[in-house]
């Protein structure tokens, strides 16, 4: 069984049907069997599935349009049983049909380069074993209502981790309301948490609601939550636990029905010995935590991830995007991405813009799209030496205001040494040869 191959569920209510449906499946794909529609759900719930086999009877019950995530399939081996659902969102395959196991398994095959890949997790992408624990994690989270704290490094889509449980869980018809305490101007963070009344402040000139009360019956996001100051930390925590607060500048109590989750970059013990968040408020968010790993340790994504981003810019821009050399791919899967996927987003639009996408100049690309620095020329072991004791004498010079005999002390070496160096260098002019006659 492949390692990182997207799983497939097949929902068969007739085991017949099951029996004539299993050795038409790709091999080395993981595969799990449900007869009615709560195993098919309990599955999908629990595990990373990416690609849904259903009979008529199960299509409908499971809901699979609204799933955009999963690539959805309906097997049927008589044409009588097809009119009873409308499946307008799924492939067809005729089991009984002479092409039936190549039908099925191009309708079950992922999306290969130069096609548009389904997101697997609402808007987030990804085939790596690693990330299909993350889109089972993000299903269980859904299912509960719980407060959520998403950790993970800069650029990992920590947003989009929040959006998908929003999206999956019992919530989804609700607002879903992003706060930033990072980007507010220090003087209204809480208001635009909490909003104000009219006169609260100076320029406070009209009643304005705050992202809690704008999130009520959905989900707010608190993102960057190690950046709010003591002080609004331990009023947030009284409202995780009274599910109430006050407008600035009114005395009237709002009750709000909200979900809150929160998410920090940092890691959490850092974040907590550095006393940038309240323990208590830590524990009340931490019910259910969800970590999110770097681009770095996602292996397939990377090329994955170059398809998608290919595609969007190709719809953005109305360009054709041709084709991606191996050397181009192979040098984006061996970059470290410390900006994990916001960079490669970038970097593929970059890539597109300004390069050839076919070129095998691996130096060139690193200049342009990674932005990398050039690397210099290696030169002569001489050239080297003297490019290096230029440096070095020229820092021990500043540290001695210029004096030499105190330069020479330090790097261990004659006055006159220092000088021949010096010399060759080009930090002082070279002695003139007195000529006979001069």
């Amino acid at each position: 069984m492949a390692k990182d191959e997207p799983w497939i569920l097949v929902a068969v209510a007739d085991a017949a049907l099951r029996r004539h449906v299993r050795p038409l499946l790709p091999r080395l794909r993981p595969t799990l069997f449900a007869g009615t529609v709560e195993g098919a759900r309990d599955i999908l719930r629990h595990n990373p599935v990416a690609a849904v086999v259903a009979d008529p009877p199960l299509f409908p019950p499971l809901k699979l349009e609204k799933r955009r995530d999963l690539r959805a399939v309906m097997v049927f081996n008589n044409a009588p049983s097809l009119l009873k659902t409308e499946a307008t969102t799924a492939a067809l395959v005729h089991l009984d049909a002479a092409d039936a196991r190549q039908a099925l398994q191009r309708a079950l095959a992922p999306p290969v380069g130069g096609s548009r890949p389904a997101p697997t997790c609402g808007e987030m992408v990804g085939a790596s074993a690693v990330m299909r624990q993350v889109f089972a994690r993000i299903h269980q989270i859904a299912a509960s209502d719980s407060n959520v704290l998403i950790q993970g490094e800069t650029g990992t889509g920590k947003d989009l981790a929040a959006r998908a449980i929003h999206r999956y869980s019992a919530r989804c018809r609700g607002p879903f309301v992003i706060f930033h305490g990072a980007d507010s101007p220090p003087g209204l963070v809480e208001s635009r948490l909490f909003g104000h009344c009219r006169g609260a402040f100076t320029g406070a000139y009209r009643d304005q609601r705050g992202c809690l009360e704008a999130a009520d019956g959905g989900t707010v996001l608190l993102d960057d939550i190690d950046t709010l100051d003591r002080d609004l930390q331990a009023k947030l925590l009284r409202v995780l636990q009274d599910r109430q607060f006050q407008r600035l500048g009114s005395g009237h109590l709002i009750r709000i029905d909200v979900r809150f989750i929160a998410a920090t970059n940092r890691d959490p013990v850092e974040i907590l010995n550095g006393n940038a968040l309240r323990r208590d408020l830590y524990y009340r968010l931490n019910v259910l935590p969800l970590c999110l790993p770097p681009l770095r340790e996602r292996g397939i994504d990377v090329a994955l991830l170059t398809d998608f981003f290919t595609a969007r810019w190709s719809d953005r821009t109305g360009m054709n995007a041709r084709p991606i050399s191996r050397a181009v791919r192979r040098l984006l899967a061996d970059y470290g991405w410390p900006g994990n996927v916001r960079e490669l987003r970038n970097t593929v639009e970059r890539l597109h813009t300004f390069c050839d996408t076919m070129t095998s100049d691996v130096q060139g690309l690193r200049e342009a799209i990674l932005s990398e620095p050039p690397e210099k020329a290696i030169e002569s072991l001489r050239l080297e030496r003297i490019r290096f004791e230029r440096c070095l004498i020229r820092r021990v010079l500043t540290k001695t205001a210029g004096n030499y005999t105190r330069a020479a002390s330090i790097l261990g070496i004659h006055r006159n040494t220092l000088r021949d160096k010096m010399r060759a260098a080009g930090l002082i002019r070279p002695r003139r040869v007195r000529r006979p006659g001069d």
